[in-house]
């Protein structure tokens, strides 16, 4: 911030150009005078906080710590008074600026350190009749809370973590209006990330930054950039050049993503009921644990590997010294616990059914959560673990959610599958129903698709405006589709998380449509649960390499490069009671890019999940084709076809069931099986119109069956 740094010339052309793109969003502009001596006046909304309540403009004149900018005062006082606004300044008052001030709809952020003082938040509470929370700064270079925070017009809190207090950091989470919270690196607040003006829908930057640029636009907003390179060389950027004119809050409701009301309840449950819950009442580690991985994803991938490394040595030699089965096939192979993961075989579902209690851990910890797979490919599994393996789950789930917007408390609509099971104790019933209403967690079974009950899912998501929608895949696309057929659509972007089944490209484009283009795949197995989890950038997914080594590995067990596809091989580093080491869950998939995501983090990524092994089809030459290629089959006609799968029976034939929106033309259908036989070159292809295809006991559509 030298004197004398700034080309002049080019400065006055990107603050030329930025309030033309302010304009030209539907800002009205008022132009300040420049200050005679003060250099850093081009910064107007560090002199002022600019109000109107019931009806009257006034300006809450700052009370800046430093002489450079004192004496900008007087000629601001002069300049509001003449245009209409009632000024209220107090000389002998706490010291603050405007940059630590962040306004929400019905209340007040404040940073305070190194510019502003305390002692400002019952002033400034006082005088903009609004709620004020106080937030300390920590990290001299992020001076303002402008520069360490922003928020969206949904309540999204956009941060840098780092730059606030711990105790700065709970606060925010406590305070109402905030709707969720989203982190970035320093990095990117030092690239004045943060310093953001909104505009309506649009968001606009001083400077193009890729991790925030994917939370915003995630969330339906459209991410401008005004260049204001000069202007950062003097230590501001787009919110430090306006002084943004804040409408009375008894006028403005404030709103969520889903368009509701305030929410009180989500802060609240959040930062008191949920920990106590967990912590003291069912005595769990989950909120340490889901805040150690909002941490952990920031890190370097050297450290990252560090720590999973140090962690797959712990359970080797725990699963070498304590588990019968995989002590004999470490020495079945010549193998110790100190050598690579790679050097030991991958294991298969058949030996684990066949191991019996040899799978267990003869020392604590055991397993007591006991579970089973689906059982679709014909092989049950029947599997365990201990608590804290459970813990982890839970924090990989909520961090996953996160990134999508999601977090505990929010109003949640699960269309996902079966209900709480009948065969459990009535204790633990009330248990799970006690637990998801705390949560705000409404479950609707998605086993039942028909149009009346698409309709019915419809008007509860218009009634109760859920800030995220958690769905199996097709269940979602489908509930989607019904959606724009209808035209029902009346709410703003909600976030969908997208599970269990594969988001194809047209299912997400359905989803889109009809909930905006926050659409989140996720990846995860019945034996690990959460696998992977898309972040705000969408591309591809993060693997929660905390809890787990993923492999992704060719017919030789060699770990495939980047765009090519293979087995699924997943290592859980915190089941010690049943260990899943190098175990294949029998899915195939796409190795992501070994480079770090554009949203900042450096946790590994798939590319995509094709499906399970079982799904996969055989042309006439015994060759494989991925079952999520049969997308390409209905490509041209996916608004007229509401559900279709492909049967391949015992003798190679392949029957393509769809279930129409309306009827199709014979020609139409003679062309979706001249695709199909393209595809499955050397098989015989036959099309079917049908009204409903079956659905698993779960609720699952399968894409792909495989007669066996």
């Amino acid at each position: 911030m030298a004197i004398g740094s700034v080309d002049f010339a080019a400065a006055a052309a990107e603050h030329a150009a930025y309030v033309s793109a302010l304009a030209h969003a539907g800002a009205s502009i008022v132009m300040l005078p420049f200050v005679h001596g003060a250099y850093d006046s081009v910064f107007a909304k560090d002199t002022a906080l600019v109000l109107e309540r019931r009806g009257v403009k006034k300006v809450l004149l700052a009370q800046p710590r430093h002489p450079e900018r004192q004496r900008e005062q007087v000629a601001r006082s002069d300049f509001f008074e003449r245009a209409g606004y009632e000024v209220v300044r107090d000389l002998d008052g706490p010291s603050w600026e405007g940059g630590d001030t962040v306004m929400l709809p019905r209340g007040l952020l404040l940073g305070y350190g190194p510019r502003s003082g305390p002692g400002a938040a019952a002033w400034l509470e006082r005088n903009a009749e609004v709620a004020v929370t106080p937030l300390e700064l920590c990290d001299p270079h992020l001076y303002h809370l402008d520069m360490a925070l922003t928020t969206l017009p949904d309540g999204t809190a956009i941060v840098c973590e780092t730059a606030l207090t711990p105790a700065a950091m709970r606060a925010l989470e406590r305070t109402p209006g905030i709707r969720q919270i989203a982190t970035v690196r320093r990095t990117d607040a030092l690239a004045f990330g943060l310093n953001l003006v909104a505009v309506g829908d649009t968001i606009f930057a001083g400077a193009r930054v890729p991790a925030v640029e994917a939370i915003v636009t995630a969330r339906g907003y459209r991410y401008v950039v005004a260049p204001l390179d000069e202007f950062h060389k003097a230590g501001g950027s787009a919110a430090c050049l306006v002084a943004k004119l804040h409408r009375d809050p008894e006028a403005a409701r404030e709103t969520n993503i889903a368009g509701g009301s305030m929410d009180v309840y989500g802060p609240i449950f959040r930062s008191l009921l949920f920990p106590f819950w967990e912590h003291k009442v069912r005595q769990r580690p989950v909120v340490r644990r889901w805040r150690e991985l909002r941490r952990t994803q920031w890190l370097s991938a050297d450290e990252l590997r560090a720590r999973q490394q140090h962690q797959l040595a712990r359970l080797l030699h725990h699963a070498y010294e304590h588990v019968p089965f995989y002590r004999a096939l470490f020495d079945g192979v010549g193998a110790t616990p100190d050598d690579a993961l790679a050097e030991l075989p991958i294991v298969r579902r058949a030996a684990l059914q066949r191991a019996g209690d040899a799978w267990g851990s003869t020392a604590a910890p055991r397993p007591t959560v006991r579970k089973h797979t689906s059982g679709t490919t014909g092989e049950p599994l029947v599997f365990g673990y201990e608590p804290d393996s459970e813990h982890w789950r839970r924090a990989v789930k909520y961090r996953g959610y996160e990134w999508a917007g999601y977090r505990p408390g929010d109003r949640a609509l699960h269309f996902w599958g079966v209900p709480i099971e009948e065969d459990i104790s009535w204790k633990a019933r009330m248990k799970i129903a006690l637990d998801r209403r705390m949560h705000r967690d409404l479950y609707i079974p998605c086993a039942v698709m028909t149009d009346e009950r698409l309709g019915e899912v419809a008007r509860v998501i218009e009634f109760q405006r859920p800030q995220v929608i958690v769905c199996y895949a097709q269940a979602g696309a489908e509930l989607a589709r019904y959606i724009n057929r209808n035209g029902l659509r009346a709410w703003p972007t909600i976030p969908v998380i997208c599970g269990a089944e594969r988001v194809l490209p047209h299912d997400r484009a359905d989803l889109e449509q009809a909930f905006g283009p926050a659409v989140f795949d996720t990846y995860g197995c019945r034996e690990v649960m959460m696998i992977a989890a898309e972040c705000e950038a969408h591309q591809g997914m993060h693997v929660a390499m905390e809890n787990l080594v993923v492999e992704i590995v060719d017919p030789d067990g060699n770990p495939v490069r980047e765009g090519d596809t293979g087995e699924v091989v997943v290592t859980d580093l915190h089941n010690y009671g049943q260990p899943f080491i190098r175990y294949a869950n029998g899915d195939i998939a796409t190795a992501g890019p070994d480079r770090r995501c554009p949203c900042g983090r450096s946790l590994p990524r798939i590319q995509s999940v094709q499906g399970r092994i079982s799904e996969t089809l055989r042309d006439g030459n015994g060759s494989a084709v991925s079952g999520i290629a049969l997308s390409f089959v209905v490509q041209g006609v996916t608004s007229s076809v509401r559900q279709f799968q492909a049967v391949q029976h015992r003798d190679r034939s392949v029957t393509i069931s769809i279930v129409p929106v309306h009827d199709l033309p014979p020609a139409v259908l003679d062309e979706i099986r001249a695709t199909g036989e393209k595809l499955l070159a050397g098989i015989d292809v036959a099309v079917k119109v049908v009204p409903e295809l079956p659905r698993s006991a779960a609720g699952k559509h399968h894409l792909v069956v495989v007669e066996r």
